[in-house]
């Protein structure tokens, strides 16, 4: 049995969905996303682990960064370079959760009708550009620093695609038709959709995918009313490590400027 070949289609709720960046052509793909039970969930997480494919937490690339930083440079973490560094991940991690607040705060003002708070200003630090010369150092010498940054790679490339495969069940408006194992839709025909969607549209259909990738990420994490129309049972209350997504504004020890025909259904 394949990894794709494990998961039954058990929650009753779907939901239709567009990409948003194609709004504006007379025909637009249409896709049909369900919301997967929290079995589903785990297993999805269980194959991606049997892929090979980890996700090293912001903490544990920082912490790996230390004691690369301290090894290769013979100094302890009580060392000016190294509380510099820190200090420095602090502040990216204070203006990240600001502008996190500010975004909220902005969505609720769009609700009442309230002024929206005023826009974060580009994130500023005078250590910047000591902090990423260090780090840029670190890795070329860190070849753990290296595997585990590889490792979140090709793991924020895996995530969108496996989340597309879970949650889409049907489609309209493309000349591929998917294929499914067991209900599931296989890997095969995600790399096949996201190749008729750069052929097709170009740019947007690379906008397209993420717009996809996105609704079925959050998909498999509904909110508590979305999931009293699911079958799925009630959602953990903690996602699960190599499940969250990447990207979220809070480097992994890096500086924020350095380095994702008629409907066919399953059955």
């Amino acid at each position: 049995m394949s990894l794709m070949q494990r998961i039954p289609l058990h929650a009753k709720e779907v939901k239709s969905f567009k990409p948003d960046c194609l709004r504006d052509l007379p025909e637009i793909p249409s896709f049909t996303l369900r919301a997967p039970a929290r079995q589903q969930r785990e297993d999805m997480a269980y194959a991606l682990r049997e892929a090979g494919l980890r996700r090293h937490t912001d903490e544990v690339m920082r912490e790996a960064t230390i004691e690369e930083l301290c090894r290769l440079w013979s100094c302890d973490d009580q060392d000016e370079g190294v509380q510099k560094v820190r200090a420095y991940w602090q502040a990216v991690a204070d203006y990240t959760e600001e502008a996190a607040n500010r975004l909220i705060e902005a969505d609720n003002a769009k609700t009442t009708g309230e002024d929206a708070p005023p826009e974060m200003p580009p994130f500023e630090h005078p250590d910047t550009a000591a902090v990423e010369e260090l780090l840029q150092r670190l890795d070329r010498r860190s070849e753990r620093l290296r595997r585990m940054d590889t490792d979140n790679i090709k793991f924020t490339r895996a995530l969108p695609r496996y989340a597309i495969a879970y949650c889409v069940v049907g489609w309209t408006g493309l000349e591929i038709t998917p294929r499914f194992e067991d209900e599931l839709l296989t890997l095969e025909s995600v790399f096949e959709l996201e190749e008729e969607f750069e052929n097709r549209f170009g740019d947007l259909g690379r906008d397209a995918i993420a717009e996809l990738a996105a609704a079925s990420i959050s998909r498999l994490f509904l909110s508590k009313d979305a999931e009293k129309n699911s079958a799925s049972g009630p959602v953990s209350q903690q996602t699960p490590d190599n499940m969250k997504e990447t990207g979220s504004g809070s480097p992994n020890g890096k500086s924020p400027a350095s380095e994702p025909s008629g409907e066919t259904h399953a059955g």
